[in-house]
């Protein structure tokens, strides 16, 4: 699937750009271009966003998304998923795919960006390069995961570069697994400022017998602010609750 707008493309209240399987093959890749894309699902119980997905055995499809801004509310989403249905829960192996985003600016209002699995498949990488601002907030989420808790994949590595990051108010920068896969790393470079607030957090971590990923960080300034009356606190770090490193 190619989207290629000279102007804007706007996606909301239950609205989405698909590529997607059904059955034993993969699912297509995305590719959209445009000066700026607004997504916003404005409470709809069905799903706003861009997406490639696979729910047999097949793998999805990489994404790549280029604009001068980028806009996610409400739920609304970007990913590339594995996802299972009932009948593939033994041998389902699919993987996710990359997802790759350049913009001068991307904001995300309680919305996602994710490559995931639900399969004995591998995650996909994230790579974010924002020129100015990357503000995630009110819960919004960067992740690459597995949520096997058998056997299953690795998530992928994620990596953002912008001017500024803020991240306010229960958001997230994570890769993680739930199974015996590893965890990702994350390298995250903030040319001018990074700013973590009201309980965001930046994680690698596991659930399972996997390893933890590394976490590396480059910025002028880093600013941490928790609220400081919960043990949930403002962090980054490197995590294994299983059996991992």
């Amino acid at each position: 699937v190619y989207v290629d707008s000279d102007a804007n493309i706007t996606i909301f209240d239950g609205g989405f750009i698909s590529a997607a399987a059904f059955g034993d093959g993969d699912a297509g890749d995305v590719a959209v271009q445009a000066n700026n894309i607004y997504l916003n699902d404005y409470g709809n119980p069905a799903f706003t966003g861009i997406t490639s997905q696979t729910q047999a055995q097949g793998s999805a499809g990489n994404i790549v998304i280029n604009a001068l801004q980028i806009e996610l509310f409400d739920n609304a989403f970007i990913n590339s998923d594995s996802l299972l249905k009932e009948e593939f829960s033994v041998n389902g192996s699919g993987n996710a795919g990359d997802i790759s985003i350049t913009s001068k600016d991307l904001l995300l209002n309680g919305s996602k960006i994710s490559s995931s699995t639900a399969t004995a498949g591998s995650a996909g990488n994230l790579s974010i390069e924002i020129e100015n601002t990357l503000m995630p907030f009110d819960g919004a989420s960067i992740n690459s995961k597995t949520t096997s808790t058998g056997i299953g994949g690795n998530a992928g590595s994620v990596l953002i570069e912008s001017g500024k990051i803020y991240l306010d108010n229960v958001s997230a920068i994570t890769t993680d697994t739930l199974g015996s896969g590893k965890a990702g790393s994350i390298n995250l470079v903030a040319k001018e400022l990074l700013s973590l607030s009201n309980f965001s957090y930046i994680t690698s971590g596991t659930s399972g017998i996997g390893d933890a990923g590394s976490v590396e960080i480059s910025s002028k300034d880093i600013i941490l602010e928790g609220s400081g009356v919960s043990s949930i606190v403002t962090t980054i770090g490197s995590d294994s609750f299983g059996e991992g490193n």
